[in-house]
């Protein structure tokens, strides 16, 4: 196989690929044009470098791009000569060489790999140069915005209608973006970009001039949640702007609708449905920081109406969050839609809208007037028309006329969702009694006068709202403001309640008080419907090996133009988990834990827990409280990938056991067991004749695998992709480079265990403690520059690129197990990675991989650290380190605790016990607010604590049950003061985790008393 990349690398004297971006090796025409020749000639996609694809897809953004929706189509026709794969093909290739360049996808809602590919390229030069004008306008007024994200412009029609219309889409939108970014920041590599053409040059000194003309004042985060219509792909999907990071305010504001519920919680996670979009991580300056988890796009179906959206705190509370979208897709009825880009359009909500194009989606047995250039097609099986309009357009359903505009006055509503808990999806929204009603101008004010009307019916006239008696049933709405007159409807179910019983997983009583409604349950083959009386039912269940059956309920009023149908969970008595089929899951079944998509814990017991625990550590669990009926697996998801740090990341038979538990007066029945693999398959191997290692998978064809060297200098160390053919992998060992990790990659259809493969003879294990000394002793007697800690940052690069454990790799371990190495490994890492991504995220998986924390690092370490990697010759890097330090620990919680202990270390500023603070009463808290389970099993090896100190903290026989929760604070305030090393060291590993499990277990006592053992060192 001939690697253009590697002639690239070789041309630029380079050994390997850095993290820069591809745009940033400046191909020449002539060197693109090699480039592409090969590609047209290549007959095979196994005989192309996977990285001459990605490194062609960022090139065709940065030299062809003409305007219009990017696709993968018009980037294989550029190339396209009868070769013997095709656009999906070369794709793919594009995608496996981006993860062998280590490039990060960017994400939202899903991952964007189309878009980060092109990206690479950096901008359309030939494109923005043949719309100068356009581009140069656009790019002053979004600098005049200062945007945190795309979305804080992107559905500004009086901004985006600056471009041609061929040119709003994500891609330009993001371009422009980071241009405006680098002209704020003055970031001269990126603006390299627009150098050596006049057009560009022009484009870049006017933003400058801009940028010194004005005030730029920092935004407050905006968050913006449509619904686009892709007219190519006949599909709808759910379009978040949710900005990487959110202050308190905005994200209480928006996501709670009860503005009495405080936020205490330190992480939350948005659920819509049973999938996991994101989580929201609470940081020390008051910010939260999105992250996103959800790969896929969330799809509308006809089923997805009033969808079940919530907020999953840290500590298993739930909030509804059904409020953050107001307005859905309706197939039924004729809906407005206006211009996102070229083939996408987002639903407008109401009947007007002040942009200049719109389109109306209507069903195909409506009719509309002049009937001309309109479009038929299906959505999600509905037959529909959709119809363009410049000023008015006028449908009807063969009874009444709806009237949609242009150019036409903007206001927004909202009517306050009282949907019960016990309603899972409803086809119409839902209220009790009368509902509040707020209403806002296009600016988002709220509008204090706006007037109000409703009726039960088409043929009821309108009724002032104030009118007292709002009906029961099916209600339309009437809204006027600014001259303008929007319609909405909903559902008053009054003070409907329905109690829900059941004494067996197979049978339940559902009983309906104050109801006024004509009540219908619907059968299916799972449900069988007895009726007891017009209020009561019962329900059977008729296959025992299926569970979660969601009841459709119907209430309907005779002179109502509307039924409410719903859905319902069927509260059988018991516990199980169920998969997205609803059959329940048998608990030997084994369940991996990138399988937790769709798994839903089911149970409507009073008093119900779940412990988990690593079958390696037992004593050490984690206790969660259900507080719902059903509850999505992934709200586990990070506490499972917690455990599965206490044991080894290479060990196959690494489990996490599910407890399912009844709890009465702190005693626990265990009622379910489930066992959870880290991995869903694994692999086997073998060498072949000619030096290549032959590698299958177990049960899976489909696994995307990669191999990263063991041996060697850092100069090789890079990711190696396998060819796989029908199942079968191969990867050809070189010179020097004998032994691999072969493991995949994040975004893998199927995640495998990873493994060494070596031609080496085997490695004797009982030579581990000495080989773990001596690369100690390496990594201390080498320099921040030398090769040791090249491959360290590599190491850690291909860790948070693919979700591996840092544990994996010696070298990474070896450098978090002693004070000194960690101090080093901190500031190397947060001087030559990206400081957020390292303390906002990686930090924290590096102490739970290995084991540690790093504010135990001895206080003078730390500066030796700062020493070692250059601060004290560079200011400007000190300032910049030092602040990084201080951002860890502020984002440690309790903040106030955490941040004094940083004091201590870098001022040398002792803690003052705060007045009142007696430590018998405090251990008797302490002790009071644990379980009996927890103190039954609490571990029992503790750190070494010097007699000198041992009653700083004194153990009695009266307390000697929490020993380990009074031992943990004391050997952290040794450890900071430099009085022992009991904490660090291969051999003491067993003993940090316990520690760390202390803090886990009350971070508040374990933060105070470090901080009360400091005053009496």
């Amino acid at each position: 196989m001939v690697s253009y990349f590697q002639i690239l690398l070789s041309n630029r004297n380079v050994n390997k690929h850095t993290k820069r971006a591809l745009w940033q090796y400046q191909l020449s025409e002539h060197e693109f044009l090699v480039l592409k020749k090969m590609l047209t000639e290549a007959r095979s996609i196994a005989n192309v470098d996977p990285r001459d694809c990605t490194l062609y897809y960022a090139e065709w953004w940065k030299r062809y791009y003409s305007g219009g929706y990017p696709s993968k189509r018009q980037v294989f026709a550029s190339i396209t000569n009868m070769q013997l794969f095709g656009e999906e093909e070369f794709y793919d290739s594009a995608k496996k060489g981006a993860t062998m360049l280590g490039v990060r996808w960017l994400r939202n809602q899903n991952t964007l790999y189309f878009k980060t590919l092109l990206l690479q390229g950096g901008i359309p030069i030939n494109h923005i140069i043949n719309n100068k004008g356009a581009y140069k306008k656009f790019l002053l007024d979004i600098l005049a915005l200062n945007p945190v994200s795309i979305g804080d412009f992107a559905f500004n029609s009086s901004i985006t209608s600056i471009l041609p219309n061929t040119s709003r889409n994500d891609e330009i939108y993001e371009c422009c973006l980071n241009i405006v970014k680098a002209i704020i920041s003055e970031d001269e590599e990126y603006l390299k970009l627009l150098q050596g053409n006049d057009a560009l040059e022009e484009i870049s000194k006017e933003l400058y001039v801009k940028k010194a003309a004005i005030r730029l004042e920092r935004k407050r985060a905006t968050i913006r949640i449509v619904w686009l219509l892709d007219i190519t792909k006949k599909q709808i999907t759910l379009y978040l702007a949710i900005p990487d990071s959110l202050d308190i305010e905005t994200f209480s504001n928006f996501f709670i609708s009860d503005e009495s519920e405080p936020l205490t919680r330190n992480e939350y996670k948005l659920f819509y449905n049973d999938t996991i979009i994101c989580k929201f991580i609470r940081q020390g300056n008051g910010q939260m920081k999105t992250l996103w988890i959800n790969r896929a796009d969330t799809m509308w179906t006809p089923e997805a109406n009033h969808c079940d959206i919530r907020l999953i705190d840290s500590h298993g509370r739930q909030y509804s969050a059904r409020h953050i979208i107001s307005n859905y897709p309706d197939m039924s009825k004729a809906t407005l839609w206006t211009k996102y880009s070229e083939a996408q359009w987002l639903l407008e909500k109401g009947n007007h809208t002040e942009k200049e194009d719109a389109y109306v989606l209507f069903p195909h047995t409506w009719k509309a007037a002049g009937m001309e250039n309109f479009e038929q097609f299906s959505i999600s099986g509905c037959k529909m028309q959709l119809m363009g309009l410049k000023v008015q357009l006028t449908v009807n359903d063969g009874e009444t006329q709806y009237q949609f505009k242009t150019h036409a006055g903007k206001i927004d509503w909202y009517v306050v969702d009282d949907t019960p808990v016990w309603m899972t999806r409803s086809n119409l929204p839902v209220v009790r009694n009368r509902p509040r009603i707020f209403v806002y101008d296009k600016r988002g004010e709220l509008i204090q006068d706006p007037v109000l009307k409703w009726r039960r019916n088409r043929n009821d006239p309108w009724t002032e709202w104030k009118v007292s008696g709002l009906p029961k049933g099916y209600i339309e709405l009437q809204i006027t403001a600014r001259e303008v007159t929007e319609y909405d409807s909903f559902f008053n179910i009054g003070n409907l309640t329905i109690e829900r019983s059941s004494s067996s997983f197979s049978e339940a009583k559902i009983k309906l008080s104050n109801n006024d409604f004509t009540v219908t349950l619907t059968e299916n083959r799972l449900l069988q419907i007895e009726t007891i009386d017009q209020n009561t039912f019962s329900v059977h269940l008729t296959e025992i090996d299926h569970a979660l059956p969601e009841l459709r309920i119907n209430l309907k009023n005779a002179y109502h133009a509307k039924s409410l149908t719903f859905e319902m969970l069927v509260p059988f008595r018991g516990v199980e988990i169920v998969d997205n089929q609803r059959s329940t899951v048998p608990e030997d079944s084994g369940i991996s834990l990138d399988g937790l998509q769709g798994l839903r814990l089911l149970s409507n017991m009073d008093s119900i827990v779940v412990n988990m625990y690593n079958k390696a550590r037992q004593g050490i669990f984690v206790i969660e409280r259900l507080n719902n009926t059903v509850t999505p697996l992934r709200a586990f998801e990070d506490t499972l990938k917690q455990l599965f740090t206490f044991s080894n990341a290479m060990d196959p038979n690494s489990e996490v056991v599910i407890e399912v538990a009844s709890e009465r007066q702190g005693r626990y029945s265990k009622l379910k067991e489930y066992k959870v693999k880290r991995y869903e398959d694994s692999l086997e191997w073998i060498a072949g004749e000619n030096g290549e290692f032959i590698i299958a998978t177990k049960n899976t064809q489909n696994a995307d695998l990669f191999a990263v060297p063991l041996d060697g200098s850092s100069d090789t160390l890079c990711l190696y992709g396998l060819n796989n053919q029908e199942g079968i992998y191969s990867l050809q060992s070189e010179k020097n480079l004998r032994t691999f990790m072969i493991f995949s990659s994040k975004d893998s259809p199927i995640r495998v265990q990873p493994i060494l493969v070596s031609l080496n003879e085997a490695r004797d294990r009982s030579e581990d403690d000495k080989r773990f000394l001596q690369l100690k002793e390496q990594l201390i007697n080498s320099k921040f520059t030398d090769d040791i800690w090249k491959k360290v940052l590599d190491y850690y690069q291909i860790c948070l690129n693919h979700d591996l454990a840092f544990a994996a790799f010696d070298v990474l371990k070896i450098a978090a197990s002693w004070s000194t190495l960690a101090a080093r490994l901190f500031v190397f890492l947060l001087s030559y990675t990206d400081d957020d991504s390292f303390i906002e995220e990686a930090s924290t998986r590096i102490e739970y991989d290995i084991g540690l924390s790093f504010h135990w690092i001895w206080k003078e370490d730390w500066a030796a650290a700062l020493e070692w990697i250059g601060c004290f010759e560079n200011k400007e890097q000190n300032v910049l380190v030092i602040a990084g330090i201080r951002k860890y620990f502020n984002q440690l919680l309790p903040t106030i605790f955490f941040e004094t202990i940083c004091n201590y270390i870098l001022q040398d500023t002792k803690p003052k016990v705060s007045t009142g603070y007696h430590v018998n009463a405090k251990v008797a808290d302490l002790r009071s607010s644990l379980g009996e389970k927890v103190l039954s099993q609490l571990p029992t090896k503790c750190p070494e604590i010097p007699d000198a100190y041992k009653d700083i903290l004194p153990v009695t026989e009266a307390n000697y049950n929490v020993k380990i929760l009074l031992r943990s604070p004391v050997a952290v305030a040794l450890a900071i003061s430099g009085q022992t090393e009991s904490l660090w060291g291969i051999q003491n590993e067993n003993i940090r985790r316990n520690v760390k499990y202390c803090q886990q277990l009350d971070p508040s006592w374990y933060s105070e008393s470090i901080c009360y053992c400091i005053t009496k060192i």
